[in-house]
């Protein structure tokens, strides 16, 4: 995160170089400035920015379900599109911008790649309104994860810098 936030302030002409960037969001966070602004945005988006010091406040999803490995080996992929489409149909994004987020469903605690995993391990917790909703994304989310016998590399979280 450090990483990114550093380029984009690189690139919005606020930092000259990645080490002043990257100083500058530290001391942002370790201010409490960040925080500030992250609650500034969630209310600007109509969201309740207490929920920032209070996650309770969050409504709960009605279902909560646990996707299983079918099969034992490694996390070889998380194919991230199947996984962000299983939210959207879950209500946890917008088509269009009049439409309503509901923020008790999503998709939540996805293994990572390297990770092993047993068969009936979870790979996955689905948060749906309902046990159908959960049951509409469970083939989708399903295809986001390859798991294969042998440990793959771990790719680096940033792949490459363009530009």
């Amino acid at each position: 995160t450090l990483s990114l936030g550093a380029h984009m302030l690189m690139l919005g002409g606020v930092a000259a170089d990645a080490t002043t960037a990257r100083v500058r969001l530290q001391r942002a966070i370790a201010s409490g400035a960040a925080l500030a602004k992250f609650r500034e945005i969630v209310a600007a988006q109509g969201g309740d920015p207490r929920v920032i010091d209070d996650p309770s406040r969050l409504p709960p999803a009605r279902v909560q379900w646990p996707l299983q490995s079918r099969k034992s080996g490694y996390v070889s992929r998380v194919d991230a599109l199947p996984v962000a489409l299983a939210a959207l149909a879950l209500g946890a994004g917008r088509i269009r911008v009049e439409d309503k987020i509901d923020p008790a469903v999503g998709i939540a605690d996805l293994r990572k790649v390297g990770e092993r995993v047993e068969a009936g391990t979870t790979l996955a917790v689905i948060h749906a309104s309902s046990e159908a909703a959960a049951a509409a994304v469970r083939a989708q989310l399903e295809s986001a994860f390859v798991i294969a016998e042998t440990q793959p590399p771990v790719p680096p979280l940033i792949g490459e810098v363009i530009g």
